[in-house]
């Protein structure tokens, strides 16, 4: 639980912020964010499984497109790049395999189209 104090002193950013590293919703007032962060138990929001959740999809997307930065960075540093990666206590593990999930598919559609000629 946050003091109120402090967060009044905070801005709606600063509060967004903090309510993304919280896995609660950022939609609302300045008001009701101060409420939410200051009623806020501690517990983590339960997580949706690695596998079903949109994350995974849209690190997958990413990875499929050759020319972002994604591809230069480390596990590691994708996994602090974006607070809705810190739910995953896994993500390093998972982003390596990822990885290679996508490289063998990217090998596999590179033969289907060489196929086709």
């Amino acid at each position: 639980m946050q003091a109120t104090d402090n967060l009044e002193s905070k801005n709606v950013k600063e509060l967004n912020d903090l309510l993304k590293l919280k896995g609660l919703p950022v939609k609302g007032k300045r008001a009701e964010l101060i409420e939410r962060l200051s009623t806020y138990s501690g517990k983590p929001k339960p997580t949706v499984a690695w596998q079903c959740h949109n994350v995974k999809k849209d690190l997958r997307r990413a990875l499929m497109d050759p020319h972002l930065c994604l591809h230069k960075m480390s596990a590691k540093g994708i996994h602090n790049s974006d607070p809705k990666y810190k739910q995953y206590p896994l993500f390093q593990e998972y982003v390596v395999e990822l990885k290679k999930q996508v490289a063998e598919e990217k090998r596999v559609w590179k033969w289907m189209i060489l196929q086709q000629k």
